[in-house]
């Protein structure tokens, strides 16, 4: 797993969310399309088009990294706040 900067990890979590990075300190990291602020799973890419991201509140850090996410994902991106990234997700539920 290589050592990236906070931006590069969340750079490569966008581009190939089936992968796995992380920052020098372990405070973030990525494996198979999920985000991890320290070990808090903050997002999930679902599809290329779709991705959970936590609605739960935490640290100034996390909440950093979280929006580092969301600014970072495609414009044609969903963006879906969930309790949980790492839950079964069906957008028949969410939306109806």
């Amino acid at each position: 797993m290589a050592h990236l900067s906070n931006q590069r990890v969340i750079d490569a979590w966008v581009r190939t969310p089936d992968m796995s990075g992380k920052n020098e300190a372990n405070t973030l990291s990525y494996n198979n399309g999920v985000l991890l602020s320290y070990r808090e799973p903050i997002a999930r890419r679902v599809r290329d088009d779709l991705c959970l991201v936590t609605a739960n509140k935490w640290s100034v850090t996390t909440s950093k990294h979280l929006s580092q996410a969301k600014v970072s994902l495609p414009g044609r991106c969903k963006i879906v706040e969930v309790w949980d990234v790492t839950a079964q997700y069906s957008e028949t539920v969410a939306e109806g």
